[in-house]
């Protein structure tokens, strides 16, 4: 496996970003929950679904704006 792809279905870690990364735009930057396309199920052409959190939020278990 290429250790350069964080891609795959995960709870946490480091995000993968088929085009740019998202969190450039958002406050929400730690990642929550990753799921990516599979072979039954495409998100776009082959993309990825990031959740992000607050810092903050996380702290605090506020999870409204993920």
């Amino acid at each position: 496996m290429n250790n350069d792809y964080n891609g795959g279905h995960k709870i946490g870690g480091y995000s993968y970003f088929t085009q740019s990364d998202p969190r450039e735009e958002a406050n929400n930057d730690v990642s929550v929950l990753q799921i990516d396309s599979i072979d039954s199920i495409m998100i776009g052409d082959c993309g990825v679904i990031n959740f992000f959190i607050d810092k903050t939020d996380l702290k605090n278990k506020d999870f409204a704006k993920v």
